[in-house]
């Protein structure tokens, strides 16, 4: 069995995949995180991690070749189904910065998470023309757009850097959640392993199948632990995300 010992992370949040690597006995190296609340909470329960600011400005290169596994929500704002969906229009598409780091590190793994709109996402159109009947006149040209979608594209952007990748939709519930929460999640490896990944979409097709019963359950814990027109508390929202209490609150009752 392959033996993974180092996890680094970008695009942090509050480091639920660096909770995820502690639970599964890897070093947390690194992380990179811009939101100032998110990173004292990464800085105050990974002591001993490199902490990055902005990706943007941040050279990656002294990782390359000592991280095993390299994860990272890059922004979902440019897919949200609640948002303009302005893909690579809107000024937080951050996927390219997140591929630069994939170079630079040459992580044995690759996981990326996203929301379920950037499936049905299309990057904008190429304009391409088309003769017509009356071309042999010099009239009557038809613009045609030519669209990807956005997923195929940054498949093909890891595949490109010699990874295997293959994306699954894998709901909240199918770890536990009180509520469905449907994301993406992009696993890219450097090697190809057919069995795994048949082994992972049997897995994601029976997540999809238990998620659709567990719906309500969301709405129901809302309402019993809110109240109807309460906005979510930070202590909420630890218990129905699956981190451990005071996993907000601590750093900045007790840093």
């Amino acid at each position: 069995m392959e033996t993974i010992k180092t996890h680094g992370s970008v695009f942090s949040g509050i480091g639920g995949a660096e909770l995820a690597a502690k639970w599964m006995g890897w070093s947390n190296v690194f992380h990179c995180e811009i939101n100032p609340f998110c990173r004292r909470i990464l800085r105050y329960w990974f002591t001993e991690s490199k902490s990055y600011e902005d990706i943007t400005k941040t050279d990656f290169s002294q990782w390359n070749g000592k991280v095993d596994v390299l994860t990272g929500g890059f922004p979902c704002q440019p897919f949200s189904s609640i948002g303009k969906r302005r893909g690579k229009d809107d000024d937080r598409y951050l996927w390219p910065q997140m591929l630069r780091v994939i170079h630079e590190i040459r992580p044995r793994w690759v996981v990326c998470e996203n929301v379920a709109g950037i499936l049905t996402m299309l990057q904008p159109g190429i304009g391409v023309e088309m003769g017509s009947e009356n071309d042999i006149f010099g009239e009557n040209h038809i613009l045609r757009s030519e669209q990807r979608y956005t997923i195929d594209e940054i498949c093909e952007d890891i595949e490109n850097e010699g990874y295997t990748v293959q994306a699954f939709v894998i709901p909240a519930c199918a770890v536990g959640a009180p509520h469905r929460r449907d994301r993406v999640w992009i696993i890219a490896r450097e090697v190809a392993s057919d069995a795994n990944c048949e082994l992972l979409q049997d897995r994601n097709n029976e997540h999809m199948r238990s998620g659709k019963s567990r719906d309500s359950q969301l709405n129901h814990l809302i309402s019993r632990k809110c109240g109807k027109n309460s906005r979510l508390n930070p202590l909420f929202v630890e218990e129905m995300m699956g981190f451990p209490k005071g996993w907000m609150v601590s750093p900045f009752l007790n840093g």
